[in-house]
């Protein structure tokens, strides 16, 4: 291994530039120890110390602060040295440049300030102060916390087990127990002390000694449910930092008394309410339709009510129905004969009570065969259904009878009687089955035979239920022979022919008047004409001599034939 050797001119030079360099230092350091002549005994040396409200945090958490407030921070600078410093500058690391400090002698303090909003949860910043003493700077930091807490109290007030913020809340039977709760929790940052529990109608409820955050206690009280519609507020307060922390919540009950619940139900048949027989008449094998009309006539909801029929079975179910609320159902069927009648019932449940309602409805099934009604028409008392009917004298009143009678088994209403001949006879309301009445009317007897019908008439369910009946008389002249003898065709007022009658011997071709004498001595005079109440040639002997001719005529033929 070869040792080179330090070249003489070589060390030289290294000890030549050696002492250049510290002459060049004692040139430039002389001036500054000529200001400072006790510059070989400084020690410069500066602190800071930052505060949070007014605490020397320099650990978490540190004060707390509520959320939203104002915190101060206090930056204090003291001069630890023996020489005064300059220039000396504090800045925080989240706040930005605090302020300056021209001067700071030896063991001198100074204090500069800034203040912010606390936020949520642990904070911390950092301070820095730099100070200048000789071209040199001296600096230091210091940091600081807070704990910013959110403080939030809440109370769930419950009546029978139901958060019953609002009416009506939950039903309850007068006199029964009411109970209520009070579930009050920490939703704060921190442990909460001497939480109180009131209630704005029982007052105070009790008292909480501790509650930890995100802890919850209840409370309970009870009483007797009263009448009507109620509401009571729970209020908690506890107080944090001299704040006071409160909530509030409303809990609703409606006490109900038995006998003010109620269900009615009407049942209608085809439209009417036909509690009794025979109800509505309906036409049999007609489709008949029932409603069932529910209503809630009690002062709280009803739910689940199930509404049946005794014939029909179940009709349906309401879901629910507020006090005063109405819904209607309905069923539909084929009318049968007779008398008819169902049985409609409504029940719902409340509080373990059974609430139940009926209403029965009828009606009468009748068949279109069995709608009749019934005319007989009479002239002067007679029912003259046939020819020739009584014999009224020319100009005398005839007076007719209408007699109508229902023979069906339902009351028929709104029957017209008519005549063909002298129109509208007259209305009648109402006929129950089997009652019978009378209408007349009443008119002047013309000359001969005369009919005219009568016609009863009803529309009932869409049927025309109708009858009708003829009756007649014969009208003859007042100047006829005497003792009824009407000359006409051979009959008398009875209606019996003339020639059984005693005393009748007289020649059928002559009539005597009441004095004797022949009224064939008229024959100048047409029938139905007359010079004078004694020279009236009657109508029968007209009658008599055209069937005489009518005769000999005939018989004029026939020997005309048998000669041919």
């Amino acid at each position: 291994m070869k040792t080179r050797c330090l070249n003489p001119r070589s060390l030289f030079s290294l000890v030549l530039g050696t002492i250049l360099v510290l002459s060049l230092g004692l040139f430039v350091a002389l001036p500054n120890l000529s200001q400072h002549p006790d510059a070989c005994h400084a020690k410069p040396e500066i602190d800071l110390e930052k505060h949070t409200n007014g605490q020397d945090a320099d650990i978490a958490p540190g004060p707390q602060v509520l959320i939203g407030q104002t915190v101060t921070w206090e930056y204090i600078v003291t001069n630890r040295g023996n020489v005064i410093l300059k220039d000396i500058v504090v800045t925080d690391d989240i706040l930005g440049t605090i302020g300056t400090v021209d001067s700071l002698a030896p063991g001198a303090t100074a204090t500069l300030t800034a203040t912010g909003t606390a936020t949520a949860g642990q904070y911390v910043n950092i301070a820095k102060v730099i100070g200048k003493y000789c071209c040199m700077c001296f600096c230091d930091t210091d940091l600081s916390h807070y704990y910013g807490i959110d403080l939030c109290l809440d109370i769930e007030k419950h009546t029978n087990g139901v958060d019953a913020d609002t009416p009506t809340g939950p039903e309850i039977f007068v006199g029964d127990t009411v109970t209520w709760e009070y579930i009050v929790t920490n939703y704060s940052d921190v442990t909460l002390s001497n939480v109180v529990v009131t209630d704005d109608i029982l007052g105070e409820i009790d008292t909480i000694d501790s509650l930890a955050p995100s802890e919850s206690v209840t409370l309970t009280a009870t009483g007797i449910a009263q009448s009507g519609q109620h509401s009571n507020i729970g209020t908690v307060q506890a107080k944090y930092l001299e704040q006071t922390i409160t909530d509030s919540d409303p809990s609703h009950y409606f006490g109900v008394g038995s006998t003010e619940l109620s269900l009615d139900i009407e049942k209608h048949t085809n439209g009417v309410d036909a509690d009794t027989p025979t109800g509505t008449t309906v036409l049999v094998d007609d489709t008949v339709t029932w409603e069932y009309i529910v209503t809630n006539y009690s002062n709280v909801t009803l739910s689940d009510i199930v509404v049946t029929d005794d014939i029909l079975g179940e009709i349906g179910n309401i879901d629910s129905l507020a006090p005063g609320e109405s819904i209607t159902l309905t069923a539909n069927g084929t009318a049968i004969a007779g008398q008819y009648e169902n049985l409609g019932t409504a029940t719902a449940e409340y509080l373990d009570q059974t609430i139940t309602d009926s209403d029965p409805s009828h009606y009468f099934g009748v068949a279109s065969t069995e709608l009749a009604l019934d005319i007989e028409k009479h002239t002067n008392g007679v029912d003259a259904d046939t020819i020739t009917g009584p014999i009224v004298l020319v100009g005398d009143t005839v007076t007719w009878d209408y007699f109508i009678t229902n023979t069906s088994p339902v009351t028929l209403s709104d029957i017209l009687v008519t005549d063909d001949i002298l129109g509208e006879i007259g209305g009648i309301d109402s006929l129950a089955p089997g009652e019978s009445t009378t209408l007349t009317t009443t008119g002047i007897a013309q000359v001969g035979q005369h009919s005219n019908t009568g016609t009863a008439q009803v529309e009932y369910l869409g049927q025309i239920v109708t009858d009708s009946d003829s009756s007649h008389y014969f009208g003859v002249d007042n100047q006829g022979p005497a003792n009824g003898d009407d000359g006409d065709d051979g009959l008398d007022d009875d209606g019996q022919d003339d020639q059984t009658d005693e005393g009748d011997g007289e020649d059928e071709g002559k009539n005597t008047d009441s004095e004797g004498e022949s009224d064939n001595e008229d024959s100048d005079v047409l029938p139905g004409e007359s010079k004078d109440d004694s020279e009236d040639f009657p109508l029968w002997a007209w009658i008599g001599i055209g069937i005489a001719v009518a005769l000999i005529g005939l018989v004029a033929i026939g020997l005309a034939t048998r000669r041919a």
